[in-house]
């Protein structure tokens, strides 16, 4: 039984500046957003797993074990906030557009899942023969989904000087979605092993899974009510050997195959659109089909046993989609992006990566190295003010760190992590967005006596994006660590963090033929003192210890 709550509220205040650049880099508008909003949340969940052993005294014939789980998860969300926008077209004023929007909302959700597993069913169907080897699991997965939400939105009304209800935005709806996955898995090992030497498995898995998925929205707004019903046949496979190597290593290669189908929901099919944003308005489609993801994946890992460690991971992916969910963009002159989805085919990509670890020891001294990498490539099918686009997007993650400690007295970590986008179009315009990203870090810290420690780390960040110059900025923090009471169990924590005052969050997000650069403010040169108890021992302590 695993149960938990959580509770969170969210005062928030933020101006936002924004600005549209075309392919020549021309500025094309300018425009803010503020918000200031309350919002609450609370969460729960509860889940029960269980087996239970079946038969257990009768014919072999009969399947032995029987596993189960539920789980469901509440949450519920309140919000309360107003909205002021401003959009200037720096060509013509009519196009200029300004908001004071108010916002009361409240949302509520259930999600419930229940699963079971049956096996093994082969000696019931076939008895003692030659599929015997061949292990039979009845699989069953329920998912039901529902939630309620309440929106009270209301515009400014200048002439009045007060809020006045949006009778297209204020509404209350219900949504109810249920997935229901039957499946039949066979499975068959084959294993190979010498006493104290090693170990060989080679386990072969093959899943004959339905999909059934049913959604009903109710709205107050005619136009969003709505039910649809899907099945589809969405089978897996998976071949994997294991190769352990007693006290020296162990290796695992696994070959995936699986399809996944996507539903799209009310969000994308009929939402009540808020224009307050005029940078992006999203639209619906009603029209929308649901999509089929097919991919072949393989994977390989070795680990070692020995004192110097040597650990390594690859993977590699491939897949496309029938039926993407594909934007469908509008792009006026004055840069105002209206957008919706569309079912597109030729939606393909290719992922590989991979990690390694290196760990050498020699008596008192330790040296860590450690490398990482990711590649991403995909073709990405758009339309484009009614053109037919293929956003050819690449992106590529690189990490390097080495890390040297001697005792517990210092540590060292010197860190180089680097993140590259493009995305290329295919139509006549040929644009290209480009957005690059390194950090370069340096960690210590130094243990002057079992009760105090230094710390410290400085990053070196350089972030260069497409129509934008590049930004340079150093974070250096700073704390000192002390432990007091006789059992050092209370901790004092002295903390000034971003020294040099040059802070700022700094976020890069592409997609397809957009590229967004967000800067925030945030806080700057500030300190802090942290206090800390750590008990040690809990319930009674045992005679020996006590006399």
């Amino acid at each position: 039984v695993d149960a938990s709550f959580k509770r969170a509220v969210n005062d928030r205040d933020a101006m936002q500046t924004s600005s549209t650049y075309n392919n020549e880099g021309y500025l094309l508008n300018m425009g803010y957003m503020a918000n200031e909003s309350h919002e609450s949340t609370n969460s729960a969940s509860l889940g029960i797993n269980g087996e239970q052993a079946l038969w257990a005294h009768k014919s072999y014939r009969f399947p032995k074990k029987f596993t189960y789980s539920y789980s469901v998860a509440y949450g519920e969300r309140m919000y309360q906030g107003i909205r002021r926008t401003a959009f200037i077209a720096l060509s013509d004023e009519d196009d200029n557009r300004f908001y004071n929007r108010s916002y009361n909302n409240s949302l509520n959700n259930v999600d419930q899942s229940l699963g079971f597993t049956i096996g093994n069913l082969t000696p019931m169907l076939f008895g003692n023969r030659i599929f015997s080897r061949i292990e039979t699991t009845v699989i069953n997965d329920l998912n039901v989904y529902n939630s309620n939400e309440n929106n009270k939105v209301a515009d400014w009304d200048s002439a009045s000087l007060l809020y006045k209800k949006n009778a297209y935005l204020s509404n209350k709806g219900a949504y109810l979605a249920v997935t229901e996955k039957p499946a039949i898995r066979l499975n068959r090992n084959f294993s190979m092993n010498l006493a104290n030497r090693y170990f060989k498995t080679l386990s072969v898995d093959l899943f004959l899974r339905g999909a059934f998925f049913w959604q009903k929205n109710h709205s107050d707004q005619a136009f969003q009510v709505f039910q649809k019903g899907y099945s589809d046949f969405i089978p897996s496979a998976n071949v994997s050997f294991n190769n352990y190597q007693l006290g020296r290593h162990h290796n695992v290669y696994q070959l995936s195959y699986a399809r996944t189908v996507g539903y799209p929901g009310p969000a994308q099919l009929v939402p009540l659109v808020d224009s307050s944003n005029s940078y992006f308005i999203i639209l619906g489609n009603p029209d929308l089909k649901r999509y089929k993801k097919d991919e072949i994946s393989f994977n390989i890992s070795h680990e070692t046993f020995a004192k110097n460690v040597f650990n390594y991971a690859a993977n590699v992916a491939v897949g496309k989609v029938a039926g993407a969910l594909g934007d469908h963009i509008t792009i006026d002159d004055v840069g105002r992006r209206e957008q919706y989805l569309v079912n597109l085919n030729g939606y393909r990509y290719l992922l590989a990566g991979g990690n390694l670890k290196k760990l050498l020891r020699f008596k008192n001294n330790q040296l860590q190295l450690s490398l990482n990498g990711q590649f991403n490539f995909r073709n990405s099918p758009n339309v484009i003010n009614g053109q037919e686009n293929i956003s050819y997007v690449t992106s590529k993650d690189a990490g390097l760190s080495l890390y040297y400690s001697f005792k517990e007295l210092l540590g060292f970590e010197l860190k180089q992590s680097y993140t590259n986008y493009l995305s290329k179009q295919s139509n006549a315009l040929s644009a290209a967005f480009k957005s690059q990203f390194w950090t370069t870090s340096f960690a210590g810290t130094v243990q002057f006596t079992k009760k105090l420690r230094l710390c410290s780390d400085v990053q070196y960040k350089r972030n260069a994006t497409s129509f934008s110059a590049p930004i340079n900025y150093t974070i250096w923090n700073a704390h000192i660590i002390l432990r007091i009471l006789k059992s050092n169990n209370l901790e004092c924590k002295f903390s000034a963090l971003d020294l040099l005052g040059q802070n700022n969050v700094l976020s890069n997000t592409g997609h397809n033929n957009l590229i967004t650069q967000s800067l925030s403010n945030s806080l700057q040169r500030y300190y802090m003192l942290t206090l800390a108890f750590y008990p040690r021992k809990f319930g009674k302590a045992d005679k020996a210890s006590t006399e």
